[in-house]
C-alpha cells in the first residue's frame, strides 16, 4: 500500500511538473512572437515609407541613385541569407552617404523647400540606422536584447519548477558545495519552503550557464533539437558584450564563441537579421524541447 501511494505521488508531481512547464512554454512563445512582431511591424512601416518617398519625388540623379539602393534591400526575416546581410549593409552605408548628401544640398539651399518635404530624408535616415545591422542601436540588436533577457527570466522559471518537483534527481545532477544544518532545516515551517530557500540560494550562486548545461544534459529532447550548447553560451556572451562593452569583442567572448564567427579582439559583433534569426530558432527551440 505504501509502495502504491508512493508511485501515485510520483506520478503526480509528474503531472504537476508538465502543467507548469507548459505554462511557462506558452508564455515564453507568447512574449517572443510579440518581439518578433513588433520587429516585422517595423520593417513593414518602413517599405511603406519608402514607397510613399519613391511614388512622390521628382527625378534628381542622386535622389534615382539613392532609391535604387533602396530598392535593393532584402528585409524578409524568413529569407535571409549571409549574401543578403552584406548586400543590405553595403546598401545601407550607400543610403547613408547619398541621404547626407542631399541633407547637405538641401541646407545650401540647392534643392527647394517642398522637394525636401516630399523626399523627407530625414525620415529615411531613421529608418536606416534602425535597420542597419552596423549601427550600434539597430532594431535587430535591440529585438535580441530583449529575446535574450526574456530566455534569461524564463529559465530560471524552469529551474524553480525543477527544483520544487524533482528536488534530490534536479540537485544530484548539479556541483552543488552549499550545504544546510539541521537548523536552518527545521526553521523552514514545511519541505515545500526548505526548497525555496534551497533555490533562492542556487540562483544566486549559480551561473546560467550551469543551469543551462544541467538541463541541457538530462531534460532536453535533444532529437528534436539541433543546436549544441555553445551556441546557447555564444549568445550569453554576445548579450553580455553588447550590455556592458558596446558590443566589442574580448578574449572571453573569443575562448566561449571559440572563434567560430572569426572576429578578432577589438571587433564589433554585429546583430543583423540573420544573427537574431539564429538567435530566436535556438532559444525558442531549447525552451520548446525541455522535458
Amino acid at each position: 500500500m505504501i509502495f502504491r501511494s508512493g508511485i501515485l505521488r510520483a506520478i503526480n508531481l509528474g503531472g504537476i511538473l508538465v502543467k507548469q512547464l507548459d505554462s511557462i512554454k506558452k508564455k515564453f512563445a507568447e512574449e517572443s512572437e510579440a518581439i518578433l512582431t513588433n520587429l516585422s511591424c517595423y520593417m513593414a512601416a518602413f517599405e511603406r515609407e519608402i514607397e510613399a518617398n519613391i511614388q512622390c519625388s521628382e527625378t534628381r540623379i542622386d535622389v534615382d541613385e539613392l532609391y535604387t539602393h533602396i530598392k535593393k534591400l532584402n528585409l524578409d526575416l524568413d529569407n535571409t541569407s549571409e549574401a543578403n546581410e552584406y548586400a543590405n549593409q553595403e546598401a545601407f552605408a550607400n543610403i547613408r552617404i547619398l541621404s547626407n548628401k542631399i541633407t547637405k544640398d538641401y541646407e545650401n539651399d540647392d534643392i527647394e523647400d517642398e522637394d525636401f518635404i516630399w523626399l523627407n530624408f530625414f525620415e529615411i535616415e531613421r529608418f536606416c540606422s534602425a535597420l542597419d545591422s552596423t549601427y550600434r542601436f539597430n532594431i535587430f540588436r535591440q529585438a535580441f536584447l530583449l529575446i535574450v533577457t526574456l530566455f534569461d527570466y524564463v529559465i530560471s522559471d524552469i529551474f524553480k519548477c525543477f527544483v520544487k518537483e524533482r528536488f534530490f534527481e534536479c540537485l544530484s545532477r548539479m556541483s552543488i558545495d552549499k550545504s544546510y544544518k539541521l537548523k536552518e532545516i527545521v526553521s523552514s515551517n514545511t519541505f515545500d519552503d526548505f526548497k525555496e530557500v534551497v533555490y533562492d540560494d542556487l540562483i544566486k550562486s549559480l551561473k546560467i550557464t550551469d543551469i543551462l548545461e544541467m538541463l541541457y544534459n538530462h531534460y532536453l529532447n535533444k532529437s528534436s533539437y539541433n543546436y549544441a550548447i555553445e551556441d546557447i553560451f555564444e549568445i550569453i556572451e554576445r548579450r553580455n558584450i553588447h550590455i556592458h562593452k558596446m558590443g566589442i569583442v574580448d578574449q572571453k567572448y573569443n575562448d566561449i564563441s571559440k572563434h567560430k564567427h572569426k572576429y578578432k579582439n577589438g571587433d564589433y559583433a554585429v546583430i543583423g537579421c540573420i544573427y537574431f534569426t539564429s538567435t530566436y530558432k535556438t532559444l525558442i527551440g531549447f525552451i520548446e524541447n525541455i522535458t
